[in-house]
């Protein structure tokens, strides 16, 4: 037998042990700020030490940028520009055309707000005014011929707007899926949506979500689908591809909550646990860009748009 301060020592040791087992338990159970921040900070290092090189270069992203700015004028621009640019994408036939850009009020530079701010002071601008189109009309049959695709945010609150999203067919994949209904997806979810206007929205033949939650400003991870009201509403680029390839609907599949992927076609994405995918950046390459004044002038190669999956967006300064 151990002498009396042997076994004092001993047990001293032991509750020690515990107490570091206790709190070491607590710590991951509780994945404490400092330890997400870290995990975050490592994240970031591979980033920097190790940045993705691009393999192929399937998206061409044209650009509202100081460039097209200057030579049309402030933002925004009328939607009548913004019909012209869809056009002049659309005739180099890409695979798919997004406009990364919510329209939520009628344009103000439309004719006939501005026949209603100039009132019967004018009565033959009137005239000539009342027989064009609105810029919203015209965008919208832009939208339609091009086959466009549009955003939508989702918000915390619910906003009354309509909300329009591809079919979603979820299925079970786990060991032992329930024979009864399926529980909700652990997703992320918002109580209403922010879309463009209706005239807008109903023209375009995809709806595909933009909102993240950076994690101290930074994005480290996207939602590849959510849950707006109940809807459930892919991502932006999901939309893409699935309006690129033709398919009606968005596969998701889970494990009970659990989200293992979404595809669209023979496209599959393995997602953690909430649908929600870790961005793995490459450097930023100036060969993915083009201004959208030298798309409208016709002054870049075709190729560059052609089978493309292009992303119309604001990189303006202040934008």
């Amino acid at each position: 037998a151990g002498s009396e301060p042997d076994m004092r020592r001993s047990g001293r040791t032991r509750l020690v042990g515990i107490a570091i087992l206790v709190a070491l338990a607590a710590l991951i159970g509780r994945e404490a700020s400092f330890t997400a921040s870290l995990r975050s900070a490592w994240f970031d290092a591979y980033q920097v030490l190790a940045p993705r090189i691009p393999q192929s270069m399937p998206v061409t992203v044209v650009e509202i940028d100081q460039k097209s700015l200057a030579a049309i004028g402030q933002w925004p621009w009328p939607r009548t520009v913004m019909a012209e640019l869809l056009d002049a994408i659309r005739r180099d036939k890409p695979a798919a055309i997004a406009l990364d850009i919510l329209m939520p009020e009628s344009d103000a530079l439309s004719p006939e707000r501005v026949l209603a701010r100039a009132g019967k002071t004018d009565t033959e601008l009137a005239r000539v005014l009342a027989n064009r189109p609105s810029n919203d009309a015209v965008l919208a049959r832009a939208l339609t011929d091009a086959g466009a695709i549009l955003v939508v945010a989702g918000m915390p609150e619910p906003t009354g707007m309509l909300l329009r999203a591809p079919p979603f067919s979820v299925r079970d994949v786990g060991e032992h899926a329930p024979a009864a209904m399926p529980v909700a997806p652990n997703l992320a979810r918002y109580s209403g949506a922010l879309a463009s206007i209706d005239e807008l929205d109903r023209a375009a033949s995809g709806r595909g979500l933009i909102s993240v939650d950076p994690e101290g400003g930074v994005i480290r991870r996207i939602p590849l689908a959510a849950s707006i009201d109940g809807t459930l509403v892919p991502a932006l680029a999901i939309e893409m591809l699935r309006v690129a390839l033709g398919v009606p609907a968005v596969r998701l599949h889970v494990s009970g909550s659990t989200v293992e992927s979404i595809a669209v076609g023979d496209f599959a994405v393995p997602t953690e646990g909430d649908g929600a995918v870790r961005i793995y950046y490459s450097h930023r390459r100036s060969d993915r860009f083009v201004s959208a004044i030298d798309v409208l002038e016709g002054r870049i190669d075709p190729a560059r748009l052609q089978q493309q999956l292009v992303l119309i967006g604001v990189t303006g300064l202040g934008l």
